[in-house]
């Protein structure tokens, strides 16, 4: 007879692999700063777009509703205020990214080590006292257990 705890943690194991495994292991590529920099880049990108043609669309309303003439425009004061403009909406995205990248990441290896774990419980290689020891240690240290995932999950990397 199969026990029944490893039938759980075979399907726990399962339904991860089908449902998020695949993005986990993306993600789990990149350190990181690498991570929230690939992230910003597009966020960046579409950000610097969007505000472009938000700004255009302004411009259009200008002259067509309120009649501004494009003759007396000052051209340089509009290019620094459209500047400021794209400056500011692109310093508050990126910091709203990085907050969203790094959590994502550190979610990421929450999920990754624990299916390390239960893969380890199943496979019968889980020693209850390494991780009772790495605990003392974090304690001891009083770092986070952030620090200990990108340590675990170093050598899951595939560097090829």
């Amino acid at each position: 007879m199969i026990d029944k705890e490893k039938i759980i943690l075979m399907t726990q194991l399962a339904v991860y692999d089908k449902h998020g495994a695949e993005a986990d292991r993306r993600i789990n590529d990149y350190f990181l700063h690498d991570f929230i920099y690939k992230n910003n880049m597009w966020t960046r990108f579409s950000v610097i777009l969007g505000s472009i043609i938000l700004y255009f669309f302004y411009m259009l309303h200008r002259i067509f509703n309120e009649g501004l003439d494009i003759m007396t425009l000052d051209y340089i004061a509009e290019l620094k205020k459209m500047g400021l403009f794209i400056l500011v909406i692109a310093a508050v995205y990126t910091v709203i990214g990085s907050i969203k990248s790094s959590y994502d990441y550190r979610q990421s290896q929450k999920k990754i080590s624990e299916y390390s774990k239960r893969l380890s419980v199943l496979t019968g290689e889980y020693d209850e006292g390494l991780e009772e020891e790495y605990e003392d240690s974090e304690e001891e240290t009083g770092e986070g257990t952030d620090v200990g995932y990108r340590d675990d999950l170093l050598y899951t990397r595939d560097f090829d």
